[in-house]
């Protein structure tokens, strides 16, 4: 036996063994980390902000580890057929994409609210250079194996010429670092969109989608490059900038979740502004005020009652805590109030026990009938017991209002079932509590 012979063949069967494995745990690697991403992606397009949060934790490190690895799997095939490993990482990079390419359409209408002639750099030009130099980055892996050395040069060249370093610019533009987009886009969008949490979390997620792109574009050049020594540092600087993002989408978040109630105020008074009384009852006006509130500030449970602009603790009495009472404002009055949507409902045996307590008329006897006397509304008020009159919990608000017959004052209330009690008797009072 040529023994030599055999220890070549041996070798090649080997070294092929080998490279398979090593391939097959390449290829492995690389869906792990597109797999997390496509996760991270899902919750984006979703704009389920709190997934978000919690998935960038743990997705952006494996996804950062794959770009140059990826890169260098699809060069490998130059001039072979593609096998069944390469075709399925190209199918779920392509999802992957899809998911970061896919614009919002609340996200451009977002966009249009900041007046961006106060900001100075143009986000506008940063986001097209990113995106363009992102399809020459797809036709990498969406054109043939055969076209690879053309695609990786053309992204090359599209990356010198084009990217400008947009991935940290935007990265500075969001943190304010060296206050190149004057306020922060973060800032901007709070204020542009006056404390609305869904669209600024909406415009936050599109920024971290193009961010995304960006991290990868990089990396993805310094690959091909051959910028080796320093690849592993770069892949760091973007882990520690997602980490600050993370950081800075939750501090923004909860900065617009702590305004809720000055902001809510202002919101009241354009709405009274917006929606005068020669143009809007007080019905569909309560309804409107009620839809407004919970929609912007979903995360709080709501409580509002509008009725004609009457005057005199003996018509109306009412109180509450941490809302709004907005007195004769252009023809009406109204009384907000609101609770953490996560707090349990009220009892309502106890809220049925404390109305029904509270007199809000004496009977007069007469001969042929007995009549009613409507009981003044600041004394009716005072029925209610010290732990509801004085205590913010488990009651936010609570209220006597006269009721004409038909209801004259045109006094309305809207809020959750389970949150409010109401207690209507014509030529008597309106009695609530709410919590």
């Amino acid at each position: 036996m040529n023994w030599e012979v055999l220890a070549g063949v041996l070798l090649v069967l080997y070294v092929s063994v080998t490279n398979t494995k090593e391939i097959r745990d390449t290829a492995s690697n690389i869906q792990n980390g597109l797999s997390l991403a496509k996760e991270l992606g899902d919750f984006v397009v979703a704009k389920k902000f709190t997934n978000v949060i919690g998935k960038l934790a743990t997705a952006v490190t494996p996804f950062l580890g794959i770009v140059g690895p990826f890169v260098s799997f699809i060069m490998g095939f130059f001039g072979q057929s593609e096998s069944a490993e390469l075709k399925a990482i190209k199918r779920l990079y392509t999802e992957v994409d899809n998911r970061f390419d896919k614009v919002d359409l609340q996200f451009i209408e977002v966009k249009r609210m900041i007046d961006w002639s106060k900001i100075q750099v143009q986000y506008s030009d940063i986001e097209q250079k990113i995106n363009a130099v992102n399809k020459a980055f797809e036709n990498i892996y969406k054109f043939s194996t055969a076209a690879v050395k053309t695609t990786t040069s053309a992204f090359v060249s599209n990356y010198e010429s084009d990217y400008q370093n947009s991935g940290s610019k935007l990265y500075d533009g969001i943190m304010n670092e060296g206050r190149v987009f004057g306020d922060g886009l973060f800032t901007a969008v709070v204020k542009y969109s006056e404390y609305d949490r869904v669209k600024s979390q909406t415009f936050m997620l599109g920024l971290l989608q193009l961010l995304m792109k960006a991290a990868k574009l990089e990396l993805t050049y310094h690959q091909l490059k051959g910028h080796k020594a320093a690849l592993h540092d770069y892949q760091n600087q973007w882990r520690t900038r997602f980490t600050h993002i993370r950081i800075k989408m939750m501090s923004t978040d909860s900065s617009i979740v702590s305004q809720y109630h000055t902001q809510s105020g202002k919101d009241i008074d354009n709405y009274l502004i917006k929606h005068q009384k020669n143009t809007m009852n007080n019905n569909d006006f309560n309804n409107a005020l009620y839809a407004f509130l919970s929609k912007k500030y979903f995360w709080r449970d709501w409580f509002t009652v509008t009725y004609n602009d009457i005057t005199g603790s003996n018509v109306h009495y009412v109180g509450e805590c941490g809302g709004h009472i907005k007195f004769r404002n252009h023809g009406r009055n109204v009384v907000v109030a609101s609770v953490d949507s996560r707090k349990g409902h009220i009892n309502m045996g106890q809220a049925l026990s404390i109305v029904n307590n509270v007199d809000t008329c004496n009977i007069i006897y007469g001969r042929a009938h007995n009549s009613h006397r409507r009981i003044d509304c600041d004394k009716a008020y005072n029925n209610f017991p010290a732990s509801v009159r004085d205590h913010c919990d488990p009651y936010a608000a609570q209220g006597v209002i006269a009721y004409k017959k038909h209801n004259d004052y045109d006094a309305h209330f809207k809020a959750a079932p389970r949150r409010m009690y109401l207690r209507s008797r014509e030529d008597c009072n309106h009695v609530y509590i709410f919590g």
